[in-house]
């Protein structure tokens, strides 16, 4: 299995769409999510990381995108309020931020954005990109990626995951579904013991 199970699905990105489709749709296209974790056991967020993940923010809003941007739980108070300070400058970004506010728009992001950049320290994170079908770029963290290294190549060759360079490249990849692949999977060994 390449990640983790989750409950991503068409019909919870069409819901999670719909239900925050107005506040949506006031943010031109194209846009950006971008998803935004903490520091772990073999990842860390530095101070210039938190600039480098603004400053790719900044950039694409340059570029004409409208940024979808979500935090967690992890993400530290400094990048906390690095976010806080670009959504103070920019127009047409959509900031979330669990502590603070506890309407969850993370299934509308998934189905409005043309794009995806996660930071690389979140298997979920990473994987449920990936249902989407839509480019994913990772966000570099600092550390050791450890066992993630064999998540990141699976999910280069799977779903042309990588490392964001600075270059937007649209490779299509068939949608990630893995929590069905394995359902299948089991379903088929349980009937060939009957």
């Amino acid at each position: 299995m390449i990640g983790s199970p989750n409950r991503i699905s068409r019909d919870t990105i069409i819901g999670g769409t719909l239900a925050h489709g107005a506040r949506l749709h006031a943010l031109p296209m194209p846009r950006a999510m971008m998803a935004i974790g903490g520091p772990s056991k073999t990842h860390a967020m530095s101070d210039a990381t938190i600039q480098s993940h603004v400053e790719t923010a900044r950039s694409l809003s340059r570029q004409g995108y409208s940024l979808l941007v979500t935090l967690s739980r992890r993400t530290p108070d400094s990048a906390r309020k690095a976010w806080d300070d670009l959504a103070q400058t920019l127009e047409n970004i959509w900031l979330h931020d669990p502590e603070s506010d506890v309407d969850n728009p993370y299934f509308a992001f998934l189905g409005g954005a043309d794009v995806l950049f996660v930071t690389e320290d979140s298997t979920n994170m990473l994987t449920e990109a990936c249902t989407t079908g839509k480019p994913v770029y990772r966000l570099a963290m600092d550390g050791d990626p450890g066992k993630f290294q064999k998540l990141y190549d699976a999910l280069e060759t799977r779903c042309c995951v990588r490392r964001w360079d600075g270059n937007l490249d649209d490779r299509p990849y068939p949608a990630l579904d893995e929590t069905s692949r394995m359902a299948q999977r089991i379903l088929e060994r349980m009937g060939s013991r009957q």
